[in-house]
């Protein structure tokens, strides 16, 4: 994998067309990973308004929303840090089903890791459903370490004060 190619960039209303086609076209994908977005979520004005709320939601430094880039011109995955609770704050991210088990999601989230240190958090939280082996595996290779097991949930928590 050509690290190069591949980018993280705040969410902005410029790529939203594009990142409209990556949630449909890996709607089902999703699904069998994590709970489906509401169904008015595909209708685009809708998903426009959702898009606007994250973008306030980062400029009240409430949470940070991040597309994932393919060579400057395609979003293949968004990662998220929010809900800040005492310099913790959660990880979520999505990948394309054709990028998925490249490598790539491992390398963007060491990315996140890095913002979510410079940002001055102390940990970070994440979730995986138990369906989910590859996402576990991006986790533990960066270093989180599992706290809890609830039903089909693995919690994880990475320190980011080493």
């Amino acid at each position: 994998m050509d690290k190069s190619r591949y980018a993280l960039q705040q969410l902005t209303i410029q790529w939203y067309t594009d990142l409209y086609r990556f949630e449909v076209e890996n709607k089902l994908w999703f699904e069998q990973f994590v709970d489906p977005r509401p169904e008015d979520y595909f209708d685009y004005p809708v998903f426009e308004t959702f898009q606007n709320q994250l973008i306030d939601e980062q400029e009240k430094h409430l949470g940070l929303y991040y597309l994932a880039i393919e060579d400057q011109v395609r979003v293949i995955g968004r990662f998220n840090l929010y809900d800040i609770k005492n310099d913790v704050i959660e990880l979520g991210y999505r990948i394309s089903e054709v990028k998925a088990g490249q490598g790539i999601t491992s390398h963007l989230v060491s990315e996140m890791i890095k913002i979510a240190r410079l940002d001055g958090f102390k940990a970070i939280r994440a979730r995986v459903d138990v369906r989910n082996p590859g996402s576990v595996r991006v986790l533990e290779k960066n270093g989180f370490k599992r706290i809890q097991k609830q039903e089909n949930l693995v919690y994880f928590v990475c320190s980011l004060s080493e």
